[in-house]
């Protein structure tokens, strides 16, 4: 894939004002660079590639980074949300913080 310019770089905690709001956390493991994004103050979480739900909440394909993908899935688990959405699988919308917590609990 050719690289592309980025017209705006994303701080972690930053709030980009757009929907009402979508909160940049920056989560690296997969790709360096990855952020998961939370939309109005926990209504629901948009967890990138850091998790995939396709058989069940489980580890993305491959970490670039597994110590940092491991301490990525630890920080979003612990952040209070109502809903899941993932780049590769179904999102969660009963239990989610339970679902992803009970993942990260078990390593």
């Amino acid at each position: 894939m050719q690289p592309f310019p980025i017209d705006q770089h994303i701080a972690d905690g930053e709030t980009l004002p757009i929907l009402g709001g979508l909160h940049a956390i920056h989560v690296p493991g997969h790709c360096a660079g990855q952020v998961a994004l939370m939309w109005r103050g926990g209504r629901l979480l948009l967890g990138g590639d850091t998790f995939i739900n396709i058989l069940g909440v489980s580890d993305p394909i491959a970490f670039e980074n597994e110590a940092e993908g491991l301490a990525s899935q630890r920080k979003l688990a612990a952040l209070d949300f109502q809903a899941v959405a993932f780049g590769h699988g179904k999102a969660i919308t009963k239990d989610a913080p339970g679902k992803l917590r009970r993942f990260v609990a078990r390593r």
